[in-house]
């Protein structure tokens, strides 16, 4: 099975999002040595009765990103961890 860029970032990028969130309110890593990073918060919304962002992320590195990197994740783990991205 073939895995194109978009498909995979798809699939992939609330997983490791979700990770580095997880990873980062732990105190595992600190926000310098992760290679995905928030830009901003480009809406907030409800999913499942729960206040979410949508944010956009920079993917640091070597891996070049022409597609848009989107994914929701949940506001209060999200804003917890990055109080310094903008919305809008």
């Amino acid at each position: 099975m073939e895995w194109p860029i978009n498909y995979s970032l798809e699939k992939m990028l609330p997983l490791l999002t979700l990770y580095s969130l997880s990873r980062l309110e732990k105190g595992i890593v600190s926000p310098d040595e992760l290679t995905l990073r928030p830009e901003k918060i480009v809406k907030q919304r409800v999913r499942h009765a729960v206040p979410c962002l949508e944010i956009l992320w920079q993917i640091d590195g070597e891996f070049n990103c022409s597609t848009v990197c989107l994914c929701l994740q949940c506001a209060s783990l999200a804003r917890l961890i990055y109080r310094y991205i903008s919305l809008f």
